[in-house]
Parts: structure tokens; C-alpha cells; sequence
């Protein structure tokens, strides 16, 4: 059994030793860049395509205009995130008052006779699981349809904002 387990990685070797892929690795050839490939560094220079084939900044004047529109949707990003912040502790709030709420609409229901958990009566495994679990879960907001929905948009927006950034600096 353990003369025939070397031959199962023989595969794997030759696998490695294969250069006959059809791929030139050779580093000596010029790059072809005509074939609309991004260029990796940074564009300061007009006729760089900025996120589409109809936004080449080929003027001075057009590169300040692409500069500002860049400049309005970067402070337009920012003020997005602002507005998350804002929702988010809005949403925070109101998921505690739902929990404070549920809470007492429970506590309310609980019967007000001593029997249970009295000083002479140790409380059961039982009520001390569902304690930890209570408390367990006063750290998770409650799943609400509309701010988590809200917040998914906001969020999905967010990031796309940032990928075109990166995207316009590549």
C-alpha cells in the first residue's frame, strides 16, 4: 500500500514540469497594450479611458472636468456613508425600543407568584439557560424588514461607489 501511494503524486509532478501550455512566459517581448487592457498605474495624462469607452478626458479642459466629476462623486460617496452612519444609530435605537417593548409584553405575561426562584428555592438549569440566551441575543438587533432592506441598498451602493473609484485610480 505504501509503494503504490508515490505513484499517485507522479501525475501532480509531471503536471508541474509541463511548459508546453502554449503560453509564452518569457519576459523579454514587448507588452501589447492596444488590446484595451487596463494600464496598471496611475493616469494623469489625457486619452486614458476613465470608467467607460465615452469618458476620455482628451483635453487639459476635459481631464479638470473629469478631475471634478471624480472630486463630486468622491463627496457624494462620503455623504452616502454619512447618511449609513445616521440610519444605522436610527435603526439601533429603534431596534432596541422593539426589544425593550418585546421584552415587556413577555414580562407582562409571566405569572407574579413567588413559587419560582424564590431565596429558598434555587433557580433550575433551565432558567439559567434561558437567561443566558436572553442575554445572548441583547446584543442582536431584530430582523426588521424595512431598515434591513434599506441598509442592504445603502450598503450595495456604497461598496459599488468605492469599486469605480479604485477602478478610475487603476
Amino acid at each position: 500500500m505504501l509503494s503504490v501511494l508515490p505513484l499517485l503524486f507522479l501525475p501532480l509532478v509531471a503536471a508541474q514540469h509541463n511548459h508546453g501550455n502554449g503560453m509564452d512566459m518569457s519576459m523579454d517581448g514587448p507588452m501589447d497594450l492596444a488590446a484595451g487592457q487596463m494600464i496598471p498605474y496611475f493616469h494623469f495624462t489625457p486619452g486614458d479611458i476613465l470608467w467607460f469607452q465615452g469618458w476620455v478626458p482628451k483635453s487639459a479642459k476635459a481631464m479638470v472636468g473629469a478631475c471634478l466629476a471624480l472630486f463630486l462623486f468622491g463627496i457624494f460617496e462620503r455623504w452616502l456613508a454619512c447618511l449609513r452612519a445616521v440610519a444605522e444609530q436610527f435603526w439601533r435605537k429603534q431596534a432596541e425600543i422593539a426589544r425593550v417593548n418585546k421584552l415587556n409584553r413577555t414580562n407582562a405575561k409571566l405569572p407574579t407568584s413567588t413559587s419560582c426562584c424564590s431565596p429558598s428555592e434555587p433557580a433550575s438549569a433551565s432558567d439559567i439557560s434561558k437567561i443566558t440566551y436572553a442575554s445572548s441575543l441583547a446584543n442582536m438587533p431584530p430582523f426588521i424588514f424595512e431598515y434591513d432592506t434599506a441598509r442592504g441598498v445603502i450598503h450595495v451602493l456604497q461598496m459599488a461607489l468605492q469599486f469605480a473609484f479604485m477602478l478610475a485610480a487603476m
